[in-house]
């Protein structure tokens, strides 16, 4: 994708036992947004597909330049498609990040002895 069109948001889907969510347009959300706000805001818990764990890790000073980057970038695009809760209807494309063939709860694990084969 070429950099005038980075962050600028998208209507493809994440969906997974959150629910459904989108990648959220942050030239936009960040054009209403202070740089203190941001720095609040990051240290908070995001659904995917926000990488909520990196940010949560980075630096204040790391956390200031993503800001005054995307704040550089021109407002544009328009907003995500709103969050979805599990099991609602959704009416765009999406990632099924669902995760599958897990064993059942309470299912009992071979003993180590058996798992080494004796």
């Amino acid at each position: 994708m070429p950099e005038p069109e980075w962050l600028a948001g998208d209507a493809m889907g994440w969906q997974g036992p959150w629910g459904t969510t989108y990648p959220a347009n942050l030239r936009l959300l960040f054009s209403a947004m202070t740089e203190q706000q941001w720095l609040v805001r990051a240290r908070q818990p995001f659904r995917p597909p926000m990488p909520g764990a990196s940010l949560r890790h980075m630096s204040n000073a790391e956390l200031k330049a993503i800001f005054r980057y995307v704040k550089s970038l021109p407002v544009k695009g328009k907003l995500a498609p709103a969050y979805v809760p599990p099991g609602g209807q959704v009416v765009t494309p999406y990632f099924d990040l669902t995760p599958k063939n897990l064993p059942a709860v309470g299912a009992s694990k071979p003993s180590a002895r058996r798992a080494q084969g004796d």
